[in-house]
């Protein structure tokens, strides 16, 4: 098994390697091994907490290994990053769903489809697609 990253080492990382680190970390994160993806992205995304992809890869790599309240901070750190990503919003929308924060996830997905009011985004989409089901699954339940 690799070592983990030292967050030192990740501190000074120049442009091309972090971009090499963070193809790295979706390597890792596409074979499974969430717990060496994870240890990566904390230090990459602290390294560049404005870079909305390292934060958004953790919040993936965090809701993958079963941790959806830590994968839900994550994604709200992203959203703060940039409250107009739609993979960001359909994600934290989605997590706070299934959460049973069904109020808060409304105005996430709110959010979603005020962005792509034309339904061209497949983010948005996958938004509508949820919000949909959930709605139809309380009419069934009642």
């Amino acid at each position: 098994m690799a070592e983990r990253p030292n967050l030192q080492d990740l501190l000074f990382l120049a442009k091309d390697d972090y971009e090499r680190s963070l193809r790295t970390a979706t390597d890792l994160q596409g074979r499974g091994d969430v717990g060496q993806a994870e240890a990566m992205l904390v230090g990459l995304a602290t390294m560049r907490p404005g870079d909305v992809r390292a934060i958004k890869l953790l919040g993936s790599v965090l809701a993958r290994g079963g941790k959806p309240e830590a994968a839900t901070a994550v994604y709200e750190w992203a959203s703060s990053v940039d409250p107009d990503d739609p993979y960001v919003l359909i994600a934290l929308g989605e997590l706070k769903l299934n959460a049973g924060n069904v109020d808060s996830a409304v105005l996430v997905f709110e959010r979603l489809f005020e962005l792509d009011p034309e339904g061209k985004h497949p983010a948005a989409n996958r938004g509508r697609e949820l919000v949909q089901q959930f709605y139809l699954n309380a009419v069934e339940t009642d």
